[in-house]
């Protein structure tokens, strides 16, 4: 009866023995799955919050670059306000109407011109003069073109009446900063001039 309860009792450890051991096997991870986590434990994981500083200045360095491209192309339809205008002369095929229009255009470029120098804009005035002396020397050539000497007067006394407005301007402005408006008003007497020639005639 001894060894008969001995032999059980061996028995029961080897069982319970074996148990632990098959236990203890899964709860034991394999040399693969080990490898794999180190591997991801080495590895940073990369959030979208590592993005964002990147995309952030990406998105303020195209919102600056779209704002000077803005600035500039209003900048030169400021200086250049007339350009267009005077292109489009050539559309009317009438050369009387072309003269006519030369004529309001020039007026226009000259309180543009004003509104610069007020605003201590020499430059921008000096091109609007430019622009002015330019839009009336297609009226003197549109003019000539039409063949007609009643339509000089008029364009003559609206000339005359910018020699004044110059003569303002130059008395406004500088020292410094009136040399171009002076060689302006030096181009609108020569202009005057052609204009008075022309209603003489008969």
């Amino acid at each position: 009866m001894a060894r008969t309860k001995s032999g059980a009792g061996y028995l029961s450890a080897c069982q319970l023995r074996c148990d632990t051991c098959r236990w203890s096997r899964s709860k034991t991870p394999s040399r693969a799955a080990t490898v794999r986590e180190r591997l991801l434990l080495r590895t940073p994981r990369r959030s979208h919050a590592s993005f964002r500083p990147a995309a952030i200045c990406w998105l303020l360095a195209c919102l600056a670059f779209g704002q000077a491209a803005i600035s500039l192309l209003a900048a030169q339809d400021q200086t250049n306000p007339s350009n267009s205008a005077a292109e489009t002369l050539n559309t009317e095929p009438d050369p009387s109407r072309r003269a006519e229009r030369a004529v309001s255009l020039a007026e226009g470029a000259f309180s543009e011109a004003r509104v610069e120098y007020d605003k201590n804009q020499i430059k921008a005035g000096d091109q609007h003069l430019d622009e002015m002396i330019k839009l009336l020397n297609v009226c003197v050539s549109s003019l000539e073109a039409a063949h007609k000497s009643h339509n000089y007067k008029p364009a003559e006394i609206r000339v005359k009446g910018l020699m004044r407005r110059m003569k303002t301007l130059i008395g406004d402005l500088s020292v410094d900063d009136r040399g171009w408006a002076e060689y302006t008003a030096r181009q609108l007497e020569g202009i005057h001039d052609k204009l008075l020639s022309g209603a003489m005639k008969k």
